[in-house]
């Protein structure tokens, strides 16, 4: 019989394909690819979410509370308050133990309230210290995150704004919370959108006569607000394109640029009254006056004007490509481009009659094209032509979004990982496979890696959970995305080195003024869900879904190097090259042909070669701590390391002196397992010391057929999976497949 022959798969390119049957993938692609990603040739697992912080309604100050039990509040107005509200307080002098804390508003009277916590209990505050002031209440609506902008003020301070369906919030980073933007009357909603009506925003540096950095927002139902950086709330925006005139007031529109120096406004909602109703202008650019969007005025040559397209069809979508703007039509595609006419410094140009577009908010830019979505298909348009980009993907907005509620797609780039988002209701529900209703607002992410053009799929919808109390069956999806920084980019005067917190030039010894950490700290990849808390996306730092574990899936395509001959192979075994590291395993399932149950399953650590002695069957946490450990071979006195532990991972390492018990357990010289977290299961006993480098590990599997595909998965948190290379060994197996 002859040897297996080995058959490199490196390095990975191809990523997802649904469009070409299993046999016929390039034998770098997946059939399916859920929570991983392509990047560099390399088959990564991806990385966590991690709790940014919540949106809040509504600062009070509180007046009063009792040492009693419940605990009972007084606040200076009961403005926005009603029963069963969920409630923050911070801030409390004297009382501090109440700061931090969740509760519910419980028996509200006038301006009293008892105090509860978010499981129904009353919160007894007798034992507490006497309050003695500076408390803040603050109202957790639990309402979708509409939108996510960061933008720069006149102090070079980068401000992040977020916005749900009723209002606003700035972050503020020196309490890492959301700080709620009133309206012109205090605890009062100024917006009135659903979970479909997304922001548009633009920021206005201060430029010309304009003298403040300003963010303007849109959410094509009320009118635009703005906000500047240091103030406690927002202003309504509606400017008068006819001052000396018949009033024209522009009362909303759909989408809002900055653009060669002017605010830019596309769709608007015009009229003679002021801040309400009018006419929609569904084909309308209108601009202001270049360096001031505070005027606009149709009258004076310059100071403002508007073009509408030539064609009866209505605005879906718009992105701006460098000082184009792309603008998605009903059936057809155009382009707004700048003139040198600054009478009328845009035209409208059409690129195409395609409809390209039916999500709003999933367009992506990029230097020289933007990506849309729509019913037909994913598209990238430049100036000159519209394409399909989704050729390995082309039935997958048919297949796996739920169309009905396809204006529900958010689109992102995250930048520092060369990835673009599109959030999406699937039409799998994640968290309850079996329910027969499909999900309405996004719970995957469809990824898009930018160098390889490779797709993949991640399942983002947070488990059902119970969160302050209230109960969510369905489990949590996503919204909004958008970036955030918690500082600012560092300028020439901040190496003084004058006081301790200040930065001296010695610190960065070989760094450039160019290097990625000294443009801040980082760039913060953001996402908002549908209950106003927000989330650091793809964070290094989290290995986990906000503590819940990332499930990793994948199955490659079929493989059978002699198929072309028509003939039957054997499937030895196959090596993957993967990253070493301590604690990561992964199950691989060997099929054949059309068959849907695996043939061989065989789950694999990510370690090198240590020296391999004994699997841990148990672990006693005493002093000193006893392992179970069947037929080690052990002697009193012999050194080892630990590694791939499943709980009590504060014995991962070594090295470790052990003292034998009998054949199957032995104890670690002096070590106190007392205080360590309850072991769970797992562990390896190894001879030498991990190192942090590649490795090559082996699954074995023996089946004969004529296509051969594997199922890899992993389900954890904290698992740095990384795979290099895919090496299946083959040999040919009988002569043809027919006779």
């Amino acid at each position: 019989m002859t040897a297996y022959q080995p058959y490199l798969i490196a390095p990975f390119k191809t990523s997802l394909n649904t469009e070409l049957q299993p046999w016929l993938l390039p034998q770098d692609a997946f059939q399916s690819i859920y929570d991983a990603y392509i990047h560099h040739g390399v088959l990564s697992k991806r990385d966590g979410v991690e709790f940014f912080g919540e949106l809040v309604h509504s600062q009070i100050d509180i007046t009063a509370i009792t040492n009693a039990n419940p605990g009972q509040v007084t606040v200076s107005s009961a403005a926005g308050l009603s029963e069963g509200q969920r409630i923050q307080i911070n801030y409390a002098t004297g009382m501090t133990s109440v700061n931090g804390g969740k509760y519910v508003i419980t028996n509200l009277i006038g301006t009293t309230f008892d105090l509860y916590d978010t499981s129904g209990n009353p919160v007894d505050t007798s034992g507490f210290g006497v309050y003695t002031g500076s408390g803040i209440l603050s109202i957790f609506p639990a309402l979708p995150v509409m939108g996510l902008r960061t933008f720069v003020d006149n102090d070079n301070q980068r401000i992040l704004v977020a916005m749900d369906t009723r209002r606003a919030c700035v972050y503020d980073p020196n309490t890492n919370s959301f700080a709620p933007l009133d309206g012109s009357t205090p605890f009062t909603d100024y917006f009135s959108g659903d979970n479909s009506n997304f922001f548009s925003t633009a920021s206005f540096g201060r430029t010309g006569s304009f003298g403040t950095s300003t963010l303007f927002m849109t959410n094509n139902v009320d009118t635009i607000y703005t906000y500047q950086s240091g103030d406690t709330t927002v202003s309504q925006f509606i400017p008068n394109t006819n001052p000396t005139g018949t009033a024209n007031y522009v009362n909303s529109c759909k989408f809002i640029f900055s653009i060669r120096q002017r605010l830019v406004l596309m769709g608007t909602l015009e009229g003679a009254v002021s801040g309400t109703g009018g006419t929609y202008y569904n084909q309308r650019q209108r601009w202001s006056q270049a360096q001031n969007p505070t005027v606009w005025d149709d009258v004076t040559p310059g100071n403002g004007g508007y073009v509408d397209a030539p064609t009866s069809e209505v605005i879906i979508g718009t992105k701006s490509l460098q000082d184009l703007v792309i603008t998605h039509f009903t059936q057809s595609v155009w382009m707004s481009q700048p003139t040198s006419d600054p009478a009328l410094p845009f035209r409208w140009s059409k690129i195409n009659d395609f409809r390209a577009c039916d999500a709003p908010y999933a367009n992506i830019g990029h230097d020289r094209y933007v990506i849309s979505f729509g019913k037909r298909g994913i598209v990238a348009t430049d100036s000159v032509e519209v394409r399909r980009i989704d050729e390995q993907i082309q039935s997958f907005i048919q297949n796996e979004i739920n169309t009905q509620f396809i204006q529900q797609l958010y689109s992102e780039r995250n930048f520092a990982e060369q990835r673009s988002w599109t959030i999406y209701p699937a039409l799998i529900n994640d968290v309850n496979p079996d329910s027969t209703n499909a999900p309405e607002t996004s719970n995957r992410a469809l990824i898009r890696t930018e160098d390889e053009g490779a797709w993949s799929i991640y399942r983002i919808a947070f488990p059902p959970t119970t969160v302050d109390g209230i109960t969510y069956s369905d489990g949590i999806n996503f919204s909004s995305l958008g970036f955030g920084e918690t500082t600012r980019d560092l300028a020439w005067e901040d190496f003084n080195g004058v006081l301790a917190s200040d930065n001296s030039w010695a610190e960065f010894d070989e760094e450039t003024w160019q290097s990625y950490f000294l443009q801040s700290d980082s760039e913060l990849f953001l996402g908002g869900d549908q209950i106003g808390r927000v989330y650091i996306l793809e964070d290094s730092d989290s290995g986990s879904d906000d503590g819940n574990p990332i499930n990793f899936e994948l199955t490659s395509a079929a493989w059978n190097p002699y198929k072309d001959q028509g003939i039957q192979a054997q499937l030895g075994y196959v090596d993957f090259y993967v990253d070493a590291d301590t604690d990561t395993q992964f199950t691989v399932e060997f099929f054949t042909s059309d068959i849907n149950n695996p043939y061989a399953t065989q789950t694999l650590d990510c370690l090198p070669p240590l020296g391999f002695i004994a699997d841990i069957q148990d672990i006693t946490l005493s002093n000193p701590v006893q392992i179970t450990a069947a037929s080690n071979g052990l002697e009193t006195g012999d050194q080892l390391f630990i590694y791939n532990l499943n709980g009590a991972e504060n014995l991962t390492g070594g090295p470790y002196t052990v003292t034998v018990v009998d054949e199957n357990n032995f104890t670690l010289d002096g070590v106190d397992g007392t205080g360590f977290e309850t072991y769970i299961s797992g562990g390896t006993l190894v001879l030498r010391e991990f190192e942090n480098t590649k490795c090559w590990k082996r699954a074995y599997a023996g089946g004969k057929g004529y296509l051969h595909y594997v199922r890899i998965t992993n389900t954890g948190t904290n698992d740095i999976l990384r795979f290099n290379a895919f090496m299946p060994w083959f040999r040919q197996c009988g002569t043809r497949m027919i006779g």
